[in-house]
């Protein structure tokens, strides 16, 4: 529905153990993996759970012996461990060309300190992921989503580069990034 749309969305999935959740987020994953362009987009799964990322890899690269050539490669891009992501894509300007991202299991995602230790930022895995996420989103469509006038950002973003100070950031009540 987004993608047909044109608009961006956050989903939630919430529920106990065993309800279903980290399949919906694969089925979404891979269903929408099918529809992209494999040279310009990406949908991602992204998991903080290292063992199941390997899990998931080798049962679908199993499946994939039977597809085209390629399709190896593609999946180990689709599921992913949380920390090489946030990693790769937070230094970034750009937007990561991923159309989906599902975060499973987020309770295992990394703190400001260890973060720091393994990466030299400190900043918790979740902050990072929401600093790279926000630049999937546009600055309307965030402003609107907050009941903010979009001129205001802009013109305090002017105002941030003009007095040579950090931007300020889409994500209501956040530090700047």
């Amino acid at each position: 529905d987004a993608r047909m749309r044109g608009i961006k969305k956050l989903v939630l999935i919430t529920g106990v153990p065993g309800a279903g959740k980290t399949l919906a987020g694969l089925n979404v994953v891979q269903r929408l993996s099918l529809e992209l362009d494999p040279h310009t987009e990406h949908a991602s799964f992204l998991s903080g759970n290292g063992p199941l990322v390997k899990v998931l890899q080798a049962a679908l690269l199993q499946n994939a012996r039977r597809q085209p050539r390629g399709a190896a490669r593609s999946i180990r891009s689709r599921i992913r461990e949380i920390h090489r992501f946030v990693r790769d894509s937070y230094h970034g300007t750009q937007p990561p060309s991923d159309r989906l991202v599902v975060f499973d299991e987020a309770q295992r995602a990394w703190t400001a300190a260890k973060n720091e230790k393994k990466f030299g930022i400190p900043l918790s895995e979740p902050d990072m992921l929401l600093d790279v996420m926000a630049r999937l989103l546009t600055v309307t469509q965030t402003c609107r989503m907050q009941n903010r006038h979009p001129l205001d950002y802009l013109n305090s973003a002017i105002r941030s580069h003009r007095f040579a100070q950090p931007p300020p950031s889409l994500l209501k009540n956040s530090r700047p990034t």
